[in-house]
């Protein structure tokens, strides 16, 4: 039972890790493209 209850901790853990990321990339992008929309 332990075992498949550390499974879902860790896969909690690497969604949070993806949803990071993921958010991360979408600032960059953003500051992308008001640099583009300044020029």
């Amino acid at each position: 039972m332990k075992n498949r209850e550390e499974k879902i901790i860790m896969a909690e853990e690497k969604i949070k890790q993806l949803q990071n990321k993921r958010k991360k990339l979408i600032r960059q992008q953003k500051q992308e493209e008001r640099k583009r929309s300044s020029l």
